[in-house]
């Protein structure tokens, strides 16, 4: 999903999420919310690194503006 919201572009540095387009910026919440458990999956972590966006779930819910 990440791949098709950002139109294949790795932004380096991360752009603040207000200027994330709508389409990634959904596919941010939605990783945000997922649950905690599911943040504990190492591979997670690692299809996030590509994309320049947070590793763990604290630090991801604070770029996307969500109450932790």
């Amino acid at each position: 999903m990440l791949h098709v919201a950002s139109g294949g572009v790795t932004p380096r540095p991360l752009p603040s999420s207000d200027e994330l387009d709508e389409a990634t910026c959904k596919v941010v919440h939605g990783l945000a919310d997922l649950a905690a458990a599911t943040w504990r999956w190492g591979n997670l972590s690692m299809m996030l690194s590509p994309y320049n966006l947070p590793a763990d779930r604290a630090a991801c819910r604070r770029y996307a503006g969500l109450a932790e």
